[in-house]
């Protein structure tokens, strides 16, 4: 029988967690230099491309019964007129009608029955601009494999030399007898390969003590969530209509930051976000308090560079109080840097990472089925506990090209859902850090406040610059290369 690949179990709860108003995809809008090339010269060289990123050309098949986690079975064809289509803006095609109609064609969920992933070519901006919607399902990619399918598909010059695409054949699409074939004998191992995982571990003892204590830290200080806190209006039910913008700074301005107030370029987009939700609140009449916080759940990646190569998702979560009381930006960003210390010092990302590979050690229609519930548990819990999401990506430091045009700006798009109404994605590009606002239509329309919030909130940092030594020791060394430590999406 031939080996299938399964979703992963963190990939199987993105699938799990989805609804008609929790949509569990990412996407990325590239913003490049004119003219727009012609929409088949696109559908040509994304084409010449798709054997780059193979979840391109593969789709999900679920199994009978749901005896295993669904598996990755590839397309015979794949329909590029409909994957890759064509779109405009209407005059005078400036910001806020890009960013009303990327929040429009991001407010559909993607058709299961086929590859996970959608793009869209939109014509009409202003200046002699254009851009690209790239659209994928988090079950297929997290936020730093998503900049790989991204360099798989642009270039690092304008003019690259042709590529000729390597044959391909498709292997056959499995049938209902193999599928549960394949689950009995996947049930049946799994005793044997915990067995396994125990002896690796007793081979190893003050190894597996000294990670056991570190992921004990981790979960006690994960399991915070619990903990009710004052989410500011800001949770409740979704519906399935998305407002997305953004806003940018200069990552020379951050490094500046970095340089004279220590932390790292986490902590400093961290407290410049922290800046924007105060402004988002104070401006929709909401009193705030000098002790207030406003708790975000921050993705961190766990990629292991050892690993083999694989776009499924490698990350755990850190939760992080932002300190939206405070009215100085320094004491904004103190306040973050002690927290984001503390959280690696405890080592919470790794308990969130145990937590999650504790699935493995069960047989996959329990862990199918405990899914299904925890995500019902866990928007109540959110509701009450986490008032959004943030991320943050690195992303080149170089420019890039799509058929000989410029990558003028890069901007991230974050989902929201499991009762969160705005979220933040972070990413860096070519000299720039864009900040991607999400917000739920209905629950949170004015999210360009918040986006120029955030701006706001690095400009004030910028004009704190000349206050003195650093507020405490830099957590990396000063003129070190720019550093993005794993924090990322979603």
């Amino acid at each position: 029988m031939a080996s299938l690949e399964h979703l992963e179990p963190l990939d199987a709860w993105f699938l799990s967690a989805e609804n008609r108003l929790d949509h569990q995809h990412i996407a990325a809008v590239v913003i490049c230099e004119g003219p727009p090339p012609s929409l088949d010269a696109v559908r040509d060289s994304l084409s010449a491309r798709l054997h780059r990123v193979p979840r391109f050309r593969q789709r999900l098949q679920s199994v009978p019964a749901s005896l295993a986690r669904p598996v990755w079975v590839d397309c015979p064809e794949i329909d590029l007129d409909y994957h890759v289509r064509r779109t405009a803006v209407p005059a005078p095609g400036d910001r806020p009608a890009l960013c009303e109609l990327v929040g429009l064609l991001l407010s559909n969920e993607l058709d299961r029955t086929r590859p996970l992933w959608e793009s869209w070519l939109v014509e009409g901006l202003m200046g002699d601009r254009w851009a690209l919607i790239m659209k994928a399902h988090h079950a297929m990619v997290d936020g730093v494999a998503g900049v790989e399918v991204m360099a798989a598909v642009l270039d690092v010059e304008p003019q690259p030399a042709p590529e000729q695409p390597p044959p391909w054949t498709p292997l056959p699409v499995p049938s209902s007898s193999t599928l549960v074939a394949d689950a009995a004998l996947r049930m049946a191992r799994q005793p044997v390969a915990s067995a396994a995982a125990v002896g690796r571990a007793l081979r190893h003892p003050a190894r597996t003590l000294r990670r056991g204590a570190s992921i004990a830290r981790g979960v006690a200080d994960l399991v915070s969530v619990v903990r009710p806190t004052d989410t500011h209006g800001l949770t409740g039910r979704v519906g399935p209509h998305r407002q997305w913008t953004w806003s940018e700074a200069s990552l020379e301005d951050v490094m500046a930051i970095r340089e004279q107030l220590g932390g790292t370029v986490n902590d400093i987009l961290l407290a410049a976000i922290t800046a924007g939700y105060r402004t988002f609140l104070l401006s929709r009449g909401q009193a705030i308090g000098d002790g207030d916080q406003l708790r975000t759940v921050v993705p961190v990646s766990v990629r292991d560079p050892s690993d083999p190569a694989t776009h499924a998702n490698r990350v755990s979560v850190m939760l992080v109080d932002l300190p939206i009381g405070q009215s100085d930006p320094l004491a904004r960003l103190r306040r973050v840097q002690e927290q984001t210390r503390h959280h690696k010092a405890t080592g919470e990302a790794a308990g969130g990472l145990a937590l999650l590979g504790l699935l493995d050690a069960f047989p996959d229609p329990l862990v199918e089925a405990g899914t299904r519930a925890a995500a019902t548990v866990l928007q109540t819990l959110v509701q009450r506990n986490v008032a959004s999401v943030t991320t943050n990506v690195p992303g080149p430091p170089v420019p890039l090209y799509v058929m000989g045009r410029r990558v003028e700006t890069l901007v991230p798009y974050v989902l929201v859902g499991e009762g969160l109404t705005t979220g933040v994605a972070m990413f860096s590009y070519d000299g720039h850090v864009t900040f991607g606002v999400t917000g739920d239509l209905d629950a949170s329309p004015d999210v360009a406040v918040l986006a120029e919030g955030i701006a706001a909130g690095v400009d004030q940092l910028i004009a704190c610059l000349q206050a003195g030594p650093p507020l405490m020791s830099p957590a990396t060394p000063r003129g070190s290369q720019p550093q993005h430590e794993s924090v990322r999406d979603d």
